[in-house]
């Protein structure tokens, strides 16, 4: 549904007098298409959804008709070598745009025709400017339109663009792209900008938020307000040219980092490959998927290898015996080389900051399977210094997604890790040797740990996977029946 109305909740419970259809009725055809397709997904064992943003995934949670499904965040590739920045004065002597000023640039399909793209308030925005920039800038627009006249501002109309090489001239020859859309999926065209070099100012919304990072390669203005569109052009336009070209540089980085397909395409080819078995995706293998989606979350840039180590408990720091005082001291006394690599991301409560670490992402409450498996495929190692547990539910799960665990030996922690094996067990409340085994799985070349990485999956499911233990459960429940004790 491409409706934006905050008013418009039948998403997340049944949709009624759907606004975009300007019903007053309550059962109208998109109630009884909504009951259809309900009650068809219910029968769909394999269906798998994707969402391309964070944005976008987060809505299929939200949605009655998708939470129940298995849910990922792959974005949509972009082939670099296509979309590359190409010199500015050849770009507009191609497209024989031949002028001086600064070019700003607008495109969608349906172009100013469509209102959630955006085109009024770029115009509004665009009128408003400082009259001495105004008269410094012209404007190309391409996708559908009207001719419509923007008040001081020559503009090109370029039409439809059907191809490739031209839309990568038309980027490459602007100074700015702007996509003032309401709201996106993803935002494509704003990739290929940044992807050509060239900065990308857009509401702060949706899909957008993956791509553009504020005053890094572009601007996000505030939600819908046209004076801060503005601020966001004027900011870009009016910077030095020193500073421009660094905007620029990082603008076709980003596109580098994030999104090139020879980094994204091989994350869809192993979600294909499970889909091709006939099931849904299954969730704790998608290592790949998951590095993808926590780098839209955590989008910085870095020159030197990231690890990302877990911790993950109810009351978080402040459960005393979850042991987060223990990992604080072992993560503080790391090789000071590796502790500058280090992130940690923490969910089910709060933490403070760790010194020397680089950064702490506090992630708060998960509540379903499908974010929870994606946080522990997101981490190179998962911690859990515990020091009192039956048999933690944690370790099972980072260690069936994959994720080495580093866990003191108490309680049932050697029921699941086989110590070097498919993971570390610390010498109980020792951190000088919770820092080891830190140390010891990052430091893994990478074949060791993509075999350290298997035998945590494999373990796990042939110890404890559902099917196996509930008929372990039946026969415990049809022995209570008979009486208990005399002939298990």
């Amino acid at each position: 549904c491409h409706y934006v109305a905050p008013a418009c909740i039948g998403v997340g419970s049944v949709c009624k007098s759907c606004p975009l259809l300007h019903s007053k009725f309550p059962f109208d055809i998109s109630f009884w298409t909504f009951k259809h397709k309900a009650k068809v997904y219910n029968t769909l064992q394999n269906l798998t959804i994707n969402g391309l943003s964070q944005w976008i995934t987060s809505c299929a949670r939200d949605s009655t008709l998708f939470k129940n499904k298995p849910i990922i965040n792959l974005p949509n590739p972009i082939d670099t070598r296509l979309y590359r920045p190409i010199n500015k004065e050849f770009a507009r002597n191609t497209l024989r745009i031949n002028t001086p000023k600064k070019l700003i640039s607008f495109g969608a399909i349906g172009g100013s025709q469509m209102l959630r793209k955006g085109f009024n308030e770029l115009k509004n925005a665009l009128e408003s400017l400082n009259s001495n920039l105004k008269s410094q800038c012209e404007l190309l627009v391409f996708g559908e339109s009207k001719g419509e006249e923007i008040k001081g501002i020559p503009t090109h109309y370029m039409g439809t663009l059907h191809d490739d090489i031209s839309l990568a001239l038309v980027y490459s020859a602007s100074d700015v792209f702007i996509m003032p859309s309401f709201v996106e999926s993803f935002g494509q065209t704003a990739l290929e900008a940044l992807s050509c070099g060239t900065p990308v100012v857009a509401f702060d919304t949706s899909g957008l938020k993956d791509i553009v990072q504020h005053r890094k390669n572009g601007y996000l203005a505030q939600c819908y307000d046209i004076g801060d569109l503005k601020n966001g052009i004027e900011w870009i336009l009016q910077l030095a040219p020193q500073i421009y070209a660094s905007l620029a540089l990082y603008a076709r980085e980003s596109a580098l980092q994030h999104f090139d397909s020879q980094k994204i395409a091989p994350a869809y080819i192993d979600i294909y490959q499970q889909l091709a078995g006939g099931g849904a995706v299954d969730k704790t293998r998608v290592i790949l998927l998951a590095r993808f989606t926590l780098y839209a979350l955590l989008s910085h840039q870095v020159s030197t290898r990231t690890y990302y180590i877990g911790f993950g408990a109810i009351g978080g720091a402040d459960t005393p015996r979850k042991g987060f005082n223990e990992l604080k001291t072992a993560l503080e006394s790391l090789n000071p080389a590796l502790k500058s690599q280090c992130e940690l991301i923490v969910f089910g409560g709060n933490a403070p900051q760790v010194k020397g670490i680089r950064n702490t992402h506090i992630l708060g409450f998960i509540y379903d399977d499908s974010s929870l498996a994606l946080a522990y495929n997101a981490c190179d190692v998962f911690i859990a210094p515990s020091l009192a547990e039956n048999l933690s539910n944690v370790i099972m799960e980072s260690l069936s997604c994959g994720t080495p665990v580093v866990a003191f030996d108490i309680g049932g922690n050697s029921d699941m890790i086989e110590h070097k094996r498919n993971g570390y067990l610390a010498k109980r409340g020792d951190t000088a040797d919770l820092k080891d085994g830190i140390e010891w799985v990052l430091n893994l070349n990478m074949s060791a740990y993509h075999t350290l990485s298997l035998n945590a999956y494999q373990n796990v499911s042939a110890q404890f996977e559902s099917s196996k233990i509930a008929q372990d459960y039946i026969k415990a429940y049809k022995w209570l029946m008979g009486g208990g004790h005399t002939n298990l």
